[in-house]
């Protein structure tokens, strides 16, 4: 049904002036109106998209540990060099060191091993993995543990072989019942031997906690003094010469 300006054709042949509207509409009218209306629709059906846009997939959510991860790395504005990862190990070494001073270790068969343990806070993600021996792609939970024997902790740290030195000790005690004492007594420093290191690290604080596992092994330097104990003197355990 064809109109030209504001005017509709009638079936009848009549035009209605839209912009003047009679008094009273006829039936004509209404169903010339309808079938403009309805013709109007439908070339606006036709002009639509046939097929809605796709709406995007959600995202798969990252696990806990490689969302930490990805904060980690996100966290840093560069990458950590490799000589500012070292200085993150001798700085842990330096800890470890000052640890063992206090600790006695015995020469022959009264060696034993002795722990040490250590901590460092705030340490960077990119020196975590290399201490742990795992990539940050490979950490799958909050906390990353491992556990490294001998050659594997000396690298992990660092270390050169008999780097770590310790202070050796001569047990002391009483000797043939009531005859004397040998006091304890400092024989001197010897290298240590690295058995094993026990490492844990909490990806959101950076927090590296460590157990180094370690013993003497090696020959005794800088004893000042002969290998043989003191014995004190027999009255200072009871014994009286004269009742002999």
């Amino acid at each position: 049904m064809a109109t030209a300006g504001h005017m509709l054709a009638l079936p009848s042949g009549d035009m209605l002036d839209l912009d003047h509207l009679p008094g009273s509409a006829t039936l004509e009218m209404l169903q010339a109106c309808r079938d403009h209306i309805l013709l109007s629709e439908a070339q606006l059906r036709s002009t639509a998209p046939s097929t809605p846009a796709k709406s995007r997939a959600p995202q798969r959510a990252p696990t806990s540990g490689a969302k930490a991860a990805g904060e980690s790395k996100s966290s840093g504005a560069k990458a950590l060099t490799a000589a500012q990862i070292l200085k993150e190990k001798k700085s842990i070494v330096k800890d470890i060191k000052k640890r063992i001073t206090p600790l006695m270790f015995h020469p022959g068969w009264d060696s034993v091993g002795r722990e040490v343990k250590f901590a460092a806070d705030r340490l960077p993600a990119e020196a975590a993995e290399q201490i742990l021996g795992a990539s940050q792609d490979t950490w799958s939970s909050p906390t990353i543990s491992a556990t490294l024997a001998e050659n594997d902790a000396l690298g992990a740290l660092g270390l050169e072989p008999g780097e770590l030195k310790g202070t050796v000790w001569a047990k002391g005690g009483l000797i043939g019942g009531r005859f004397g004492a040998v006091k304890s007594r400092r024989l001197g420093t010897a290298s240590l031997v690295v058995r094993s290191l026990k490492l844990s690290y909490t990806v959101k604080s950076q927090r590296l906690t460590g157990t180094l596992l370690c013993i003497n092994g090696g020959e005794v330097s800088g004893n000042k003094r002969g290998h043989r104990g003191d014995i004190d003197d027999l009255s200072d355990v009871g014994y009286d010469l004269e009742e002999m």
